[in-house]
């Protein structure tokens, strides 16, 4: 069976999707090879932003190493007694702690055209989904679209008009054994047509057969893009902020836990939760 391939955006296209994402008017379903080609993308992308984010990390330790060892330094072995050192220290801690949040945000700006680059095209996968999924909300209505302006429907759609619920029955089984889409979609808006009382089958039941286990697919993927984008964010949060959100990290773990992005044995550890638990009391 063929299908026209859904153009999916390039890793070094625009972001602009402009719209209801620039949809052909004679759309057809993405084929699976669409859908994984999609994910992987997603994947690799998701990946190299965590990558960048633990990079900046471990830069930005060596550099609050250096600048506490720096303003650390002015006032050892000056033989003060302890509450001077003690009032000393907490003001270096001080300005020690507005130097690093400083750099870090420095280090943010430096870095942030990789960063927002990164983000904006992984949004831009989400999108695309997320427009694919307002058009096809149920297996019914990514039927009822298929092959649209396709000479072959409207062939189809001449054969299938009027027929009798048995006689649609039958056409019924003959697009699904087949797998003809076109045909299905006709048969389907056909049945649509008929008093509910007069069906002879379920619309929904035969979109099911048809298109489900692909429309299945969409909504895992979906799922799988809105939790990247909240790894994400919370990791550009985290390192801009310099303060662990425990909850978000709890959160975003299980939604990549949903989404087959996160390592099962990678889990929230119990300092994670406990810490959480006293934020929320």
């Amino acid at each position: 069976m063929s299908v026209t391939k859904t153009q999916i955006p390039s890793v070094a296209s625009s972001h602009n999707t402009k719209g209801a994402l620039n949809l052909p008017e004679d759309f057809h379903l993405p084929s699976e090879g669409d859908l994984v080609e999609l994910e992987k993308r997603s994947d690799e992308l998701t990946k190299a932003f965590s990558k960048r984010i633990d990079n900046l990390d471990i830069d930005m330790s060596v550099e609050e190493k250096r600048i506490t060892e720096e303003e650390s330094r002015g006032f050892k072995g000056l033989g003060l007694d302890g509450g001077v050192i003690k009032t000393t220290m907490l003001a270096v801690e001080m300005k020690v702690k507005k130097m690093v949040t400083t750099a870090r945000l420095s280090m943010d700006r430096n870095n942030s055209k990789d960063l927002d680059d990164m983000g904006k095209r992984l949004n831009t996968y989400g999108d695309t989904l997320s427009g694919l999924m307002s058009i096809y909300g149920s297996a019914q209505a990514l039927l009822t679209a298929q092959h649209l302006g396709d000479p072959k429907r409207s062939e189809y759609r001449t054969q299938v008009a009027g027929l009798a619920p048995m006689a649609l029955l039958t056409l019924a089984k003959l697009a699904k054994s087949t797998g003809n889409l076109p045909l299905a979609a006709e048969i389907l808006m056909q049945n649509d047509n008929l008093p509910r009382a007069s069906r002879s089958f379920s619309s929904q039941a035969f979109a099911d057969d048809m298109v489900g286990k692909t429309h299945a697919k969409f909504l895992a993927l979906h799922t799988k893009l809105q939790g990247a984008m909240v790894m994400v964010n919370n990791r550009r949060t985290e390192f801009r902020t310099g303060r662990v959100n425990s909850l978000a990290r709890i959160s975003s773990g299980l939604a990549q836990n949903a989404a087959g992005l996160r390592d099962p044995e990678d889990k929230p550890n119990e300092l994670e939760i406990a810490e959480a638990g006293e934020r929320v009391k």
